[in-house]
C-alpha cells in the first residue's frame, strides 16, 4: 500500500506543476535541472521539487532531518549536499534509492554515529564528505557498499579509533581525510585494503605510535601528513614499503634526534618535499638526506634545539630547490661544506636564527632568488664584510650588525667599503704607534746606562808618560817607578835612617825593588829593563821605617793599608 501510494506522487508530479521554493534558484529544461535553495530556511527537503533535478543544494536551510520518503522522490539525484545543517542522525538505508549519486555533502551538521548500512545503495558515490561534525564511532560496515568511492573526508571529528575493516570494501580510494581527530594508535591492518589510496592526511591526532607495517600496502601513496600528533619513535623501517611517495609532513611532533632514523627517510627515494619543522632535533649529522636525488622542498624550521649542521648534511640532494631553517634560535654554525651541491638553490630562509658567522660558500648560488638572514646576531668581521654587503644588495635585505660596538646596530648593506677604509687606518696607526714605540726604548736604554755610569765607583787613572806599549810594558818597572815618585814627595817628612855605608855589596842591606835615582835618567828606548841584583843576607836588612802620611795629604783616591813602606810586588 506504501508503495502504491508513493508511485501515485510519482505519477502527480510528473503530470502537475512542480513548486520551486521562495528564494531558491530553480534550473529546468537544460541539461542539468537544478534546485539552490542555499541559506533559506526550509527545515526539511520539500517533496514538492522537480523530480528530475539532478543537483540539489541545501547549506544552511535550518534541516534537522532527511526523510527517506522524500529522498526516494528524487532518483536521478547526482549532487546532494546538506551541509551546514542540524543533521544528527542517518537512518539505514536512507539513500537507497539514490543510484545515480555521485557526490554527498554532509559537512558541519551534528553527527556523532555512523551505523551500518547508511550508505546502502551508493555504489556510484564517489565523493563523501563527512567532516566537521561530532563523529566519535563508524561501524566497521558502515562504508561496505561504497565499492567506488574515491575521495572520503572525515577531518575535524571526534574519532578516537579505526576499526581494521572500516575501508575493506573502499579499495579505490585514493583521497583520505582524517585530521583534526583523536586518534591515538594507527593499527597494521587499517590501510591495507587500500592499494590507490594517493592522499592520506592524519595530521594533528593524538598518534603516538604506528606499527612498523602500518603504510605497507600503500604502493600507489604520494602524501602522507602526519604532522601535529605526538610521535617521538620512528621506526626504521615505517615507510620502506612507500615506493610512490613524494610528499611527507612529520612536523610538529615530539621527535628527537636520538630516536628520530634518517635511514627511514633515505629509503624513499622518489620523495619530492619533507617537512620537519617544530619538532626536538639537535643537529643534522653527515649524509641525514643522501639517496633522495629527487628532493627539491626541505623544511626544518621552528627546531628548538637545533645547534649546528654538520659536514656534508645535505649531501646527496642535487635538486633541492627550497631549504627553510628559520627561527631555529639555538643554531649558531652551519659548516661551509653542509652543501654537496648548491647549483639548483633557489630559496633559503636563514631567518630568526643565532647565527654569528656565515661562510661565502652558502649564500653564493647563481639561481638564488629569494634569501632571508634576518634576525640574525652577526659579527661583522672583515671576512664577513667581505662579501655579505653585495650578497644584502643583491635580495634587499634589511640587517644589522651586532658586533664589534663600534658597527652595532648599523646596515649591513653600507659597509662594503669598511675593511678597507679600517685597514688603511690600522695601518697608519700601526707604523706611529711602532715609531712612538722604537723611540720610547731608545730613550728607556740611554736613560738606563747613564744611571749605571753614575752609579759605577771612580778609580785613579795613570799620566800619560807612564802607558807603554804592550811590546816593551814591564809591569814590575811601572810600579817602582810610579812608587818612587811617591817616596821622593814625601822625601822630607819620612824619618828613614841612613844604611851604612860599606863598599862590600855583601853587607847592604837587600830590596827587591830597584828603585831609578832620577826620572831624567830613563832612557829614551820604550825597551829598558830594570837591573835586579843578587839579593843579601836575611839578617842585613834593616826594620823598615815608619811612613808617616799628614791628613791633609789624604785623597780620596789612596788609602793607608801599612805603616810601612811595603814594595807593592809583596802586597
Amino acid at each position: 500500500m506504501r508503495h502504491l501510494v508513493h508511485l501515485l506522487i510519482l505519477v502527480f508530479l510528473e503530470t502537475a506543476q512542480t513548486i520551486c521554493p521562495r528564494g531558491c534558484n530553480c534550473t529546468e529544461g537544460s541539461r542539468t535541472d537544478s534546485v539552490i535553495c542555499d541559506g533559506v530556511y526550509l527545515g526539511d527537503v520539500s517533496a514538492l521539487l522537480n523530480p528530475r533535478i539532478k543537483v540539489l543544494s541545501l547549506r544552511n536551510c535550518g534541516i534537522t532531518r532527511l526523510d527517506p520518503d522524500v529522498l526516494q522522490l528524487y532518483p536521478d539525484l547526482e549532487f546532494l549536499d546538506v551541509s551546514n545543517n542540524s543533521i544528527n542522525d542517518l537512518d539505514a538505508e536512507l539513500f537507497q534509492n539514490q543510484l545515480s549519486l555521485r557526490v554527498l555533502k554532509l559537512k558541519k551538521n551534528q553527527l556523532t554515529l555512523i551505523r551500518n548500512r547508511a550508505f546502502f545503495g551508493l555504489y556510484n558515490l564517489q565523493d563523501l564528505d563527512l567532516s566537521d561534525n561530532r563523529i566519535e564511532e563508524i561501524e566497521p560496515q558502515a562504508f561496505h557498499d561504497l565499492s567506488n568511492l574515491v575521495k572520503l573526508k572525515l577531518e575535524r571529528n571526534f574519532l578516537i579509533s579505526l576499526n581494521p575493516l572500516l575501508f575493506e570494501s573502499t579499495r579505490r580510494l585514493y583521497k583520505l581525510l582524517l585530521s583534526a581527530n583523536q586518534i591515538s594508535k594507527l593499527n597494521s591492518k587499517v590501510f591495507n585494503s587500500l592499494p590507490k589510496l594517493e592522499l592520506l592526511d592524519l595530521a594533528s591526532n593524538y598518534i603516538s605510535e604506528i606499527q612498523r607495517d602500518a603504510f605497507q600496502q600503500c604502493l600507489s601513496l604520494k602524501s602522507l601528513s602526519l604532522g601535529s600528533n605526538f610521535l617521538s619513535i620512528i621506526h626504521e623501517d615505517l615507510f620502506s614499503g612507500l615506493i610512490s611517495l613524494q610528499r611527507l609532513n612529520l612536523s610538529n611532533n615530539q621527535v628527537l634526534i636520538q630516536f628520530f632514523y634518517f635511514g627511514s627517510i633515505r629509503k624513499i627515494p622518489t620523495l619530492v618535499e619533507v617537512d620537519l619543522s617544530r619538532n626536538l632535533l639537535a643537529a643534522i649529522g653527515t649524509s641525514s638526506f643522501d639517496r633522495l636525488p629527487l628532493l627539491k622542498r626541505l623544511i626544518l624550521s621552528h627546531e628548538p634545539k637545533l645547534q649546528k649542521i654538520e659536514l656534508n648534511a645535505f649531501s646527496g640532494l642535487p635538486k633541492l630547490q627550497t631549504l627553510n631553517l628559520s627561527s631555529c634560535n639555538q643554531l649558531e654554525e652551519i659548516n661551509e661544506n653542509a652543501f654537496e651541491y648548491s647549483d639548483e638553490l633557489r630559496h633559503l630562509d636563514l631567518s630568526n636564527c643565532s647565527l654569528r658567522k656565515l661562510q661565502q660558500s652558502l649564500v653564493q648560488w647563481t639561481k638564488l632568488t629569494t634569501l632571508n638572514l634576518s634576525g640574525n646576531q652577526f659579527d661583522c668581521d672583515c671576512t664577513l664584510l667581505s662579501f655579505l654587503p653585495r650578497v644584502v644588495k643583491r635580495f634587499n635585505l634589511e640587517i644589522v650588525c651586532r658586533t664589534p660596538s663600534r658597527l652595532e646596530n648599523r646596515k649591513i648593506a653600507d659597509l662594503g667599503k669598511f675593511c678597507t677604509e679600517w685597514k688603511s687606518e690600522s695601518k697608519l696607526t700601526l707604523m706611529v704607534a711602532v715609531f712612538f714605540g722604537l723611540t720610547s726604548v731608545i730613550l728607556a736604554v740611554i736613560y738606563l746606562r747613564r744611571k749605571h755610569q753614575k752609579n759605577l765607583p771612580k778609580l785613579p787613572s795613570c799620566s800619560r808618560p807612564y802607558i807603554v806599549t804592550p811590546l816593551s810594558f814591564d809591569k814590575n818597572y811601572e810600579i817602582s817607578k810610579s812608587n818612587m815618585s811617591l817616596l821622593k814627595r814625601f822625601d822630607g817628612m819620612l824619618p828613614i835612617p841612613d844604611a851604612p855605608e860599606d863598599e862590600d855589596e855583601g853587607d847592604s842591606y837587600y830590596s827587591s825593588l830597584i828603585l831609578p835615582s832620577d826620572d831624567s835618567s830613563m832612557p829614551g828606548s820604550n825597551t829598558v829593563t830594570p837591573k835586579k841584583p843578587t839579593p843579601p843576607p836575611e839578617t842585613t836588612i834593616p826594620e823598615r821605617p815608619l811612613v808617616y802620611v799628614p791628613p791633609s795629604l789624604v785623597n780620596q783616591n789612596f788609602r793607608v793599608i801599612s805603616k810601612y813602606p811595603v814594595p807593592i810586588t809583596e802586597l
